[in-house]
């Protein structure tokens, strides 16, 4: 598989790899090859009695233990995806409008109205009074109209109501999918798509239609009260990629979803580049973006998009390698110390201050991961003659799963304390290791 045409992730996947870190790729590889009946959408572990999956070619099975079919489960699954992520989006906007409301209160002084003219305009949609009133109350009054979005209440969504056309609104009415609060909507999602609620596959998309709309209105309202705050984004010319990070500069990536800390980020950055200049850095700080984040503060600021989501861990990289000293490769070279010597010695010491919570993290999840085994081999061939229904694949995890809900006698007493057993077994390992970090930490 080609991992990038990309030449900088190219390069940094080299770097990755000769330094022993693992990658998105890396892991996508190593989850190949991938879940069919997941890709499908067709496996569903929504409750207790499952998990089930759906035959789609006809030759297993067509139900799932309660009954569902592969529409409904293929549903319910879609409707829940849209549920995360309009819960996602319009937490952002929450956040947003917390914000504006404590700089109106004079809480958050380091916030203020940058785009009056966009402020008024929202406010006018909104039907807040502008005319003859000081900016702070109107930010108030805006701030507060987009926390009531979030509430249920008897009438539909004012971002989503005022922002349509009235004959998409009456398209909306006819199928019955306004939403009247986004946080009941998201709700409504997650009651309709329970065992034993709503099984109709039709009336679960629509359900997440509805809820599709109120990720709309949560959008909106983030985009608005950001641009009210920060400033309405305008043309600018700006770098993109990897090769945006400087060797002479202290290298700051910011990242998320909403700019109510990049934002200000960037200001501070403007503020002490004299300082990072005084303390070494020749270049002073060099801002970079990254996913969400990275696009908002280069469109209001022109600060460099230095990559998307997918190779995010390329950046982290980088900055975990240059937080090694070169003085110390220098004086290992001196000493004469081949490139294995220095890696061992140096470079692998220094780098696992950064990198060992994530490899801790990793054996945790690779220890008990019941999914592969199950969807791959299902813990099989089984021991003949064995006493409960252990295979040659299984892992501990999935031995206490087929000890549980597999074995005739179902030992719940015994899967229950050897889960207590791994729960020991990784919690110790995963101190050992943290607390190995901490040594290295003293050492630095």
């Amino acid at each position: 598989m080609e991992r990038s045409t990309d030449r900088a992730t190219l390069y940094g996947l080299e770097t990755a790899a000769r330094e022993g870190i693992t990658t998105i790729w890396d892991r996508y590889e190593a989850q190949l090859p991938q879940c069919n009946f997941g890709s499908l959408g067709v496996c569903c572990r929504m409750c207790l009695q499952g998990p089930c999956r759906i035959d789609p070619f006809g030759e297993g099975a067509t139900k799932g233990i309660c009954g569902a079919t592969a529409d409904t489960i293929v549903a319910r699954n879609l409707a829940r995806f849209i549920a995360g992520g309009t819960a996602a989006h319009s937490g952002h906007a929450k956040h947003l409008a917390h914000t504006m409301l404590k700089m109106a209160d004079g809480t958050a002084p380091d916030y203020s109205i940058r785009d009056e003219a966009k402020l008024k305009a929202v406010a006018a949609r909104q039907g807040v009074p502008v005319d003859g009133r000081p900016i702070a109350e109107i930010a108030r009054d805006v701030a507060r109209a987009g926390l009531l979005e979030f509430s249920e209440r008897e009438e539909p969504l004012a971002w989503l109501a005022t922002t349509v056309t009235p004959g998409r609104m009456e398209l909306f009415t006819k199928l019955g999918i306004l939403p009247m609060g986004i946080d009941s909507t998201i709700a409504e999602v997650m009651h309709a798509t329970t065992y034993g609620v709503d099984a109709d596959p039709v009336n679960i998309l629509l359900t997440g239609l509805k809820c599709s709309l109120s990720d709309y209105a949560g959008m909106h309202l983030g985009t608005d009260l950001s641009d009210a705050l920060f400033g309405t984004p305008t043309p600018r010319a700006s770098g993109a990629n990897l090769g945006t990070l400087r060797a002479d500069s202290i290298n700051v990536a910011v990242h998320g979803h909403n700019p109510v800390l990049s934002d200000i980020i960037c200001e501070v950055a403007v503020e002490m580049d004299d300082e990072a200049k005084a303390a070494g850095a020749p270049g002073g700080f060099n801002l970079v973006g990254v996913c969400c984040t990275g696009m908002e503060v280069q469109m209001r600021h022109g600060i460099p998009w230095a990559t998307s989501s997918l190779s995010q861990e390329l950046v982290i990289t980088t900055g975990a390698l240059e937080a090694i000293p070169g003085e110390l490769t220098e004086a290992a070279v001196m000493d004469g110390a081949g490139p294995w010597r220095r890696f061992w010695s140096i470079t692998l010491p220094l780098l696992l201050v950064s990198v060992a919570p994530l490899l801790i993290a990793s054996f945790a999840f690779n220890f008990n991961n019941f999914s592969l085994i199950y969807m791959l081999t299902g813990g099989g061939p089984n021991y003949p003659g064995a006493p409960l229904p252990i295979g040659e694949t299984d892992i501990l995890i999935s031995m206490v799963y087929a000890m549980a809900f597999e074995s005739g006698t179902r030992q719940y007493g015994l899967a229950s304390a050897m889960s207590i057993i791994i729960f020991v077994v990784v919690g110790v390992i995963s101190w050992l290791g943290f607390r190995q970090t901490r040594k290295l930490e003293e050492i630095m």
